[in-house]
């Protein structure tokens, strides 16, 4: 049998191979596109992910250092109250729940400082 007539005989074999590959194909094509589709929205989330992070991070910065800023004008703030509390002159009903309020208010800042610089 030489190469010709091996191909002569094989040739339409391998068209009805082929058009028998047609419905697998078919069927790969169904089951792999979701999960092909799915690993490129991974990859892409993530990339998202990290162009949101480096755009964010100079924003955080930025209310770290407002909360800070923030921060220490309250503990000058309570620092002064509870100096005029102690030492007793003019100190209201007002001043005491300005005090509290003043002390929620940092408790507060302090929470949000935390929760800026954990980012």
């Amino acid at each position: 049998m030489t190469a010709r007539s091996a191909a002569e005989k094989y040739g339409p074999v391998s068209i009805a191979t082929v058009v028998g590959w047609i419905p697998l194909v078919a069927a790969l094509w169904l089951f792999g596109k979701p999960w092909l589709v799915g690993e490129i929205n991974v990859a892409m989330a993530a990339e998202i992910d990290n162009k949101i992070e480096k755009q964010v991070q100079p924003i955080n910065g930025a209310f770290e250092v407002l909360v800070r800023r923030d921060i220490a004008a309250l503990r000058k703030e309570l620092a002064d109250m509870r100096y005029r509390q102690r030492r007793g002159e003019d100190w209201t009903q007002k001043d005491a729940e300005d005090l509290v309020e003043i002390e929620l208010e940092l408790e507060a800042f302090q929470e949000a400082l935390k929760k800026l610089s954990a980012k």
